[in-house]
């Protein structure tokens, strides 16, 4: 997994822009993140990861997951624990090449949303998993991944 020029990747050099690209490989390949404190969350019920990327293959599925922990104001920067490992089922790619895809992380049980509190930094790490249920031959490009609040 590393920093690439989206033009790379697509046909026209239109819109340049830093992508993450996740080869095609047998191992999870992962990349590090975090939120900015998060507001009053005050009449919000939900929340969940989403992931925007595209490949230039149309066949074979996808495999990813997000692995999370919140941390408040006045706990460590440097968590040993995380609250929720949230991994998808496998997914076909798109049927057209360099089509955006979007990808919801949403909690099996309860909602990502009880993990959270206004001001907690959010810390974790979003992977394509590089097991048997991936199957896209290529690499898959990484636009973006937000945790998205209602």
């Amino acid at each position: 997994m590393y920093p690439e020029v989206s033009d790379v990747g697509l046909t026209n050099d239109r819109h340049p822009r830093i992508v993450w690209a996740f080869k095609d490989t047998a191992n999870l390949e992962e990349l590090g993140f975090r939120t900015h404190p998060l507001p009053d969350l005050t009449g919000l019920t939900t929340a969940k990861f989403v992931l925007r990327f595209w490949t230039t293959v149309t066949s074979g599925n996808h495999h990813w997951q997000v692995v999370y922990k919140a941390v408040a104001a006045a706990e460590s920067a440097d968590p040993s624990t995380d609250d929720d490992t949230l991994q998808p089922a496998a997914d076909g790619v798109p049927g057209t090449a360099r089509d955006m895809d979007t990808l919801d992380f949403t909690a099996a049980t309860g909602d990502v949303i009880d993990d959270l509190a206004a001001g907690d930094n959010v810390f974790g790490k979003l992977g394509r998993r590089g097991d048997g249920s991936d199957t896209a031959a290529a690499t898959l490009y990484v636009e973006s991944l937000h945790l998205e609040l209602s």
